[in-house]
């Protein structure tokens, strides 16, 4: 269900649910596969930025190709986070948040609240994929068994350059963090 375009340096991940509108555990389960991704990314000196969109698409794997209104409001989103992650575009979040109503009980642990810093534009709050929580999970966290997963994060940033004027992409990347952290520690604690 899950396939992967790439055209020079972008990469579309697609989840593909047929004719049928993707359901929230889909959605939750591929955000899941998403923030591994993201993780295992900044691992390996990769640093990513993206956006995620729910919605119809063309998508034919021979010719590479995928387009269609989900890849036009991904592509219409994806770089304007000041950061490093991925969030719901503005659309995508309104989705994910009437399912979210329905669907009380749903956990959507893979998922978090918080406004976007975005490139010379105000704040937004879409849905923000919870890629700080991989740290924490010992079956797939990149911290060795002494690593403290705050330090393991400034680790893998700090092996990058940071040229003049990107250096709020990195700020902001570890603001999210440390929130996801206090969220998820706050869950834990709950």
């Amino acid at each position: 269900m899950v396939t992967t375009f790439t055209f020079n340096d972008t990469i579309l991940i697609v989840l593909r649910t047929g004719e049928h509108e993707p359901r929230l555990a889909q959605i939750s389960d591929f955000f899941t596969v998403m923030r591994k991704f993201l993780v295992d990314s900044l691992a390996n000196r990769i640093l990513f930025r993206g956006s995620i969109a729910i919605g119809d698409f063309y998508a034919n794997d021979t010719t590479n190709t995928v387009m269609g209104p989900a890849v036009t409001d991904a592509a219409a989103w994806y770089d304007k986070a000041n950061w490093i992650g991925a969030h719901a575009t503005p659309r995508s979040t309104l989705v994910i948040q009437r399912w979210l109503e329905h669907n009380a009980k749903t956990k959507a642990h893979v998922m978090l609240d918080y406004d976007v810093p975005l490139k010379g534009v105000p704040l937004y709050g879409p849905r923000q994929l919870n890629w700080p929580k991989v740290f924490f999970v010992d079956s797939i966290s990149p911290c060795g068994s002494d690593a403290d997963p705050r330090e393991k994060l400034f680790e893998f940033l700090a092996q990058h350059q940071v040229p003049w004027g990107t250096e709020t992409k990195f700020y902001n990347t570890v603001a999210f963090f440390d929130h996801a952290v206090s969220v998820w520690g706050h869950m834990v604690r709950a």
